[in-house]
């Protein structure tokens, strides 16, 4: 029986499809939403207040009307954490295409309620009619997209990580956020029921580019742009993002008042304050640490410390539970049933 089906909406959402008479498998798209963050009841920190989710064929942000199908403020403690499957089912007209939103509020800090954030209050933020205020940069949100679509007769199995690094990472419209970076959120699904995960890049692109503000290519390349406000948490000197210091500037003045940076960098004392740069030193412990070898610093305008590949066997698991996933969601004959913790939202078609 199908719950909480929209019959006006792009795509129609079910938990069962019964009945069903040919031998070859439904055409579906399974959504398991996971966590590295806390689940709601958790002590940890940043931890998620709740998570909504929405669909269609597009989905227009700046619209004003949005609902969302499905909410939850539940989620299963594990490594990742599972916040829940659902399952979307083709409309039955000629367009496969299927965007999918998730946005998730956020608790980063247990004492302080403007560090906390609802779903409902994110959402609110991305929908805004007014561009200039539709931003989650630096608020307590998580927002992620994909845009895909249906094969015919094939099941598909779609994973989305909340993940901690893209807390208060504002996108745009056409892209998402990804292991840290803002990249493209179309992915391609086969007929073995997989869909491959969004190009990433190795390195957190802000944190690697002099100017504190970087973007992740269709190559998988950070592009470091210019230095600006909006994501510099400090002033822009010379296109270089630079935190400032009273007294006296030393590494260890530097690190106590901007905190550290990323692996195989250092605080180093720049006109104005600190900033991170690479180290030969510590990006040598680094990359030797990962099982990798020594390449050597990346030439400016990034800061990142560059490995090579990983050496000597074993090195391949990484990413091979969403690959289960997927694989397993595909072969099943049937749709899996919708986690219990979502309450469906019956009104409003997505745009």
């Amino acid at each position: 029986m199908a719950i909480g089906v929209r019959h006006t909406a792009a795509v129609a959402l079910g938990s069962a499809l019964i009945g069903f008479l040919a031998c070859r498998e439904p055409t579906q798209v399974t959504l398991t939403i996971t966590t590295d963050a806390g689940c709601p009841a958790d002590d940890l920190r940043p931890r998620l207040n709740d998570v909504m989710v929405l669909s269609g064929k597009k989905v227009t942000l700046g619209g004003g009307d949005l609902v969302p199908n499905a909410s939850t403020d539940q989620c299963t403690d594990g490594d990742p954490a599972v916040v829940g499957t659902l399952v979307f089912l083709p409309d039955g007209t000629d367009d496969p295409s299927l965007e999918v939103l998730v946005v998730a509020g956020v608790q980063r800090d247990d004492t302080d309620d403007a560090e906390s954030f609802s779903a409902g209050s994110c959402l609110a933020i991305v929908n805004d009619p007014d561009p200039t205020r539709r931003s989650i940069e630096g608020q307590p949100c998580i927002v992620a997209r994909r845009r895909l679509a249906f094969v015919a007769h094939n099941g598909l199995a779609l994973p989305i990580n909340l993940d901690r690094r893209c807390i208060g990472q504002e996108c745009g419209a056409d892209l998402t956020c990804f292991e840290g970076n803002c990249v493209n959120p179309n992915v391609a699904c086969d007929e073995t029921g997989s869909c491959e995960e969004p190009v990433k890049c190795a390195d957190d692109c802000d944190n690697t580019c002099q100017s504190g503000s970087g973007e992740c290519t269709a190559q998988g390349i950070c592009s470091c742009l210019a230095c600006s406000p909006a994501t510099c948490h400090g002033v822009c000197n010379d296109d270089q993002c630079v935190c400032e210091i009273e007294g006296d500037c030393s590494e260890e003045a530097c690190v106590a008042a901007c905190g550290n940076c990323e692996s195989g960098q250092r605080q180093a004392c720049v006109d104005g304050g600190c900033a991170c740069a690479c180290d030969p030193t510590a990006c040598e412990k680094s990359c030797l640490d990962q099982g990798k070898p020594f390449k050597g610093c990346a030439a400016p305008p990034s800061t990142a410390c560059e490995c090579g590949e990983m050496t000597g066997e074993g090195g391949g698991g990484s990413g091979g539970g969403t690959g289960g996933t997927g694989a397993t969601s595909g072969s099943e004959s049937k749709p899996a049933p919708l986690t219990s913790q979502f309450t469906w939202v019956p009104s409003g078609p997505t745009k």
